[in-house]
């Protein structure tokens, strides 16, 4: 069950940000975390299979609770990358308002660069989406999984 969630999710949306002209989503494909989540769902897989042929419960239980723990640790991270996705988006902005020249003459009109990333905040907001909830979810059902300690239940 935990692969087959942390595959899914890979697939859904992990955030949003909304910046008042549209929107801008991304997947787990989108980026490295969609890879990582199905490199993790493909190592539980593993895991299950070589269960079928012999290996050790033990290494099996281990192996689970390893993937389980990087799989809600994944979350957990992308959950702080969506949270700070406006800052991060308006620093880029920043840093091209100072390149372009604009920057010196804000800077004249008394508008520093925490005004502008205060008042670009505002305009600002983030989404979680789904993805990251189920991926995170694909964690507890692998880590569940080690901690009872039955072959299929991954």
């Amino acid at each position: 069950m935990g692969a087959a969630l942390l595959v899914v999710s890979a697939f859904l949306v992990w955030g949003s940000l909304d910046i008042g002209i549209g929107t801008i989503s991304e997947k787990g494909t989108d980026s490295s975390a969609g890879v990582a989540v199905i490199a993790l769902a493909v190592g539980v897989i593993a895991v299950l299979v070589g269960s079928f042929a012999g290996l050790p419960r033990q290494f099996v239980r281990g192996a689970w609770a390893l993937f389980g723990v990087a799989a809600v640790g994944l979350g957990i991270y992308a959950l702080i990358q969506i949270n700070n996705a406006p800052a991060d988006f308006f620093s880029g902005v920043n840093s091209a308002i100072k390149d372009s020249g604009v920057g010196g003459v804000l800077g004249q009109l008394g508008i520093s660069d925490q005004t502008v990333k205060h008042a670009a905040a505002q305009i600002t907001s983030v989404d979680y989406g789904p993805g990251v909830f189920v991926a995170i979810a694909g964690g507890v059902a692998t880590l569940v999984a080690a901690l009872a300690g039955g072959a299929g239940r991954a």
